[in-house]
């Protein structure tokens, strides 16, 4: 982890690798039977997935896991099974991307807040379901730049 004027970053959170799977583009009349408002779908389960539909009506699987050597097979064939039990309708698909990163994870699975100096607030910690959070905290943090509302002390 890169080294931060801030330890409250390092000791709050864990890091865990976490992958995603996109399919090739699905008919419309597949795709609109699959969160039809484009919401993201996150479970609560002890290794956490998602799933997502893009503009490009690609369904967008992911999951805890690295895609290394040895690794992306396995999560490829799990992604896959996961999908098809999900929406047991879906036909023959293929994976055409696939990527994975960092996410995240606090103990007690909220996102944190932090005025870490004067002119430095910082959110972190979404625990692997920031789309929607990130976007409303996005929102909160440039008001908060603008002078239109305080988030914190």
């Amino acid at each position: 982890m890169a080294k931060t004027p801030w330890k409250a970053h390092t000791r709050e959170l864990t890091i865990l690798p976490y992958f995603q799977f996109a399919t090739n583009p699905l008919p419309d009349s597949v795709a609109g039977t699959i969160l039809p408002e484009r919401q993201g779908c996150w479970d609560t389960g002890l290794v956490m997935t998602s799933f997502r539909m893009d503009q490009q009506n690609r369904l967008i699987f992911g999951s805890i896991g690295r895609l290394d050597a040895l690794a992306e097979g396995t999560h490829r064939a799990f992604a896959k099974r996961s999908l098809k039990k999900l929406f047991p309708y879906l036909g023959d698909f293929r994976f055409e991307y696939w990527w994975d990163g960092q996410i995240g994870m606090t103990t007690n699975n909220l996102p944190k807040m932090h005025r870490l100096a004067p002119s430095v607030v910082s959110v972190s910690g979404y625990n692997g379901r920031g789309i929607a959070p990130g976007t409303v905290f996005g929102r909160a943090l440039a008001n908060h730049v603008m002078g239109k509302k305080r988030l914190c002390r």
